[in-house]
């Protein structure tokens, strides 16, 4: 995980300098955390030092990209938000299930025809969602002295393409992204990129609580419980660790180490909080995880009667892939 980090120079460990506190939002964001163009996504987010409600949409097979079926937790809402955004912008039909997708609910826009006024802005692809966020929450951002932010200089379009393209892709294939096989998947036990929803337990179905976590994205630690979340499709809120309340800080400093804040949403309200990858993990684990289930191999698929979305081979996904990156990764605002 730390190499993995090494890898984007740690972009997304800090938050930028600003003029004036981030303006008040309110986000959704679907990703998967394997995914190379949600990390994007998630770096700038930490940059920036936005918040934003994280629904895991996990995959069901690595080999049938855009599919998913009725156990998906998030990915037909998902599919639903771009389905109607495209309906209200004249391209009905046109839908296609593909991730990050950003609902900014802060920003209301005025659609045309039968459109209602104030619905929220639903973004999907990467640089479009990133070029939103700092042309609505980053304008007063510092420009950085020298040297220059991490994630400037590791989304500079100056670095020949096949070099950023690695460095994008790369924590994705040492997240163990293709495991092996079925015996060491279940071994290491890291679900970031699929999903069955008969792994959870009814508590997690229930949200009988409600969970956040501080941390940055370009923390390893932070990483590894973000892939435990996102296996489990347990949604939770993400803050930047500088958000953490001053009464779960240890000494009065601000840590590091992602902390995890579990507050009972029934009639007890009772709040915990937990530092640091080891405990976060055992409680996900211990509260949120059937034992009794079987995780999904690699060579799961998912019948044509349950297919609820697109069967893009994997293929046409690597070269969708490799047609994003040969553009700018980011805006030119994010690398002033």
């Amino acid at each position: 995980k730390a190499a993995s980090a090494v890898f984007r120079f740690n972009a997304g460990q800090r938050v930028a300098s600003r003029k004036n506190p981030a303006p008040k939002h309110s986000l959704i964001l679907y990703d998967y955390e394997s995914s190379p163009w949600c990390r994007l996504v998630r770096e700038q987010l930490s940059v920036l030092g936005l918040s934003a409600e994280i629904r895991p949409c996990p995959r069901e097979s690595m080999w049938q990209h855009g599919a998913f079926s009725s156990k998906s937790r998030f990915r037909a809402e998902a599919f639903r938000a771009i389905a109607l955004e495209s309906e209200n912008i004249g391209k009905e039909g046109d839908a296609k299930l593909s991730f990050p997708i950003l609902v900014d609910q802060t920003t209301t826009i005025a659609t045309d025809g039968d459109g209602k006024a104030g619905t929220s802005i639903v973004i999907k692809e990467s640089f479009e969602i990133v070029e939103h966020l700092w042309d609505y929450y980053g304008t007063d951002v510092m420009v950085p002295s020298k040297p220059r932010r991490p994630d400037q200089l590791v989304n500079s379009p100056y670095i020949p393409f096949p070099i950023r393209f690695l460095f994008l892709v790369g924590p994705t294939v040492l997240c163990r992204i293709f495991p092996l096989s079925e015996c060491i998947y279940k071994w290491l036990r890291v679900p970031s990129s699929l999903n069955n929803v008969d792994t959870i337990t009814p508590d997690a179905k229930m949200n009988t609580s409600k969970l956040t976590l501080f941390q940055m994205e370009g923390c390893p630690e932070s990483r590894l419980v973000r892939e435990i979340l996102c296996g489990l499709e347990i949604p939770y809120t993400s803050s930047p660790i500088s958000q953490l309340p001053r009464n779960f800080l240890t000494n009065d400093s601000i840590t590091d180490r992602p902390v995890l804040l579990v507050q009972k949403v029934d009639e007890r309200g009772e709040e915990i909080s937990l530092t640091g990858y080891k405990d976060i993990a055992q409680h996900l684990w211990s509260k949120y995880y059937d034992p009794n289930s079987e995780w999904p191999t690699i060579w799961s698929t998912i019948e044509a009667q349950e297919n609820q979305g697109q069967n893009a081979t994997f293929g046409g996904m690597v070269y969708v892939a490799f047609l994003k990156g040969r553009r700018a990764f980011v805006p030119n605002i994010a690398q002033k």
